[in-house]
């Protein structure tokens, strides 16, 4: 288990290529259950950049229960632009019941792995 419990907010960096993974893998979790933001900047290089969150395999958890929206910048409109993601599969879970809001984020389930998503009220691709 990875106790991240008091971190607050997490921030994406501003370089080309950066990517901010959160990943619990074979049964590992990762509670981050205070994070009420996760920010990826407007400013700097947007190529190429993302935050991925994955939960992957039989009780592998990512605690994410405080966080309400996660919003993406993307990069120019030349094949350089790169959604993030949400992944929870082979039977992994993301705990993200207070999230309503996804911009410039893939929503990927397998059908194994567990999401709440009666709570979403807005999914769009645009950046804001």
């Amino acid at each position: 288990m990875l106790d991240l419990r008091n971190v607050t907010s997490l921030t994406n960096g501003q370089n080309w290529n950066t990517h901010l993974a959160i990943q619990a893998l074979a049964g590992g979790q990762v509670d981050l259950r205070k994070v009420a933001q996760i920010t990826d900047p407007s400013a700097g290089e947007l190529r190429y950049r993302s935050v991925d969150v994955s939960a992957d395999g039989t009780n592998s958890t990512v605690n994410l229960s405080a966080l309400t929206a996660l919003a993406c910048f993307r990069g120019s409109t030349t094949g350089s632009n790169r959604y993030s993601t949400l992944v929870a599969k082979n039977g992994g879970t993301i705990q993200a019941n207070a999230l309503t809001t996804l911009t410039g984020v893939n929503l990927v389930l397998d059908g194994t792995g567990t999401f709440p998503t009666s709570q979403i009220a807005a999914l769009s691709g645009t950046a804001p």
